[in-house]
């Protein structure tokens, strides 16, 4: 089925469907994260198809026709995981989605709220560890609540007083750049670099500490909250 005709019925049999008719497909480039979440989900009794590309999932989704798709942010070269979920709610709208991301919110990731698709779900991949938790995430959306599971909305990001640019800094700051590299790479000046520098400490609520390194605490809070990023 790959367009709207018979929305409505579609969904309404998937709602009432078995775990064992329901078919999901996973978008996760992580080998250890998307062999973790096929295992639980086909031990729980789905039908579970992995691709790690946007490319591939576009081919999959043709043949595959899954209920719902679980799709990961960042897919690496190629489409991210945002315009892969905004293409499939286009095309497929009888699809239920849900982001996966290890990002605590949007902004944290970079993106506003009109970024994601109407209606997806936000799922951390800290918390979809518990399978439980994963399972009636799962319930929920394919019974079109996806919106009732935004672990964004449910939680407080560490970094929901950081502006755009300031996020942007703290994120090359943990990727290791100096604060040159960091300026040449905003076209900006050193000093301006510093100044966000300044603004980022005191929104994190960073003390002076003698027995500190600012510089080396503000790379470890981006770090344990949303791993370690690319240096592009």
């Amino acid at each position: 089925m790959n367009d709207s005709t018979g929305y409505v019925a579609y969904r309404l049999i998937t709602m009432s469907a078995s775990p064992e008719s329901r078919r999901l497909l996973v978008v996760e480039d992580d080998p250890f994260t998307g062999a973790l979440l096929s295992g639980v989900l086909r031990n729980h009794g789905f039908e579970v198809r992995r691709e790690v590309s946007a490319a591939d999932a576009r081919d999959a989704m043709k043949v595959f026709d899954a209920d719902a798709a679980l799709i990961d942010i960042q897919l690496g070269d190629g489409p991210s995981g945002i315009a892969l979920s905004n293409l499939f709610h286009t095309v497929y709208p009888y699809c239920a989605l849900a982001i996966l991301t290890r990002f605590p919110d949007p902004h944290a990731a970079g993106l506003v709220e009109e970024d994601l698709p109407p209606g997806c779900g936000f799922l951390r991949k800290d918390m979809i560890a518990d399978s439980e938790y994963l399972l009636k995430a799962l319930e929920e959306i394919l019974t079109d609540h996806g919106s009732d599971y935004r672990d964004d909305l449910t939680s407080t990001s560490p970094f929901e007083n950081l502006t755009d640019a300031q996020l942007d800094v703290l994120k090359l700051v943990a990727a290791g750049l100096t604060n040159s590299a960091i300026a040449h790479k905003r076209n900006t000046s050193e000093s301006a670099v510093e100044q966000i520098f300044t603004a980022i400490k005191k929104a994190l609520d960073i003390k002076n500490d003698a027995d500190l390194n600012t510089r080396t605490e503000m790379a470890r809070r981006y770090i344990q909250v949303a791993g370690i990023p690319e240096r592009l």
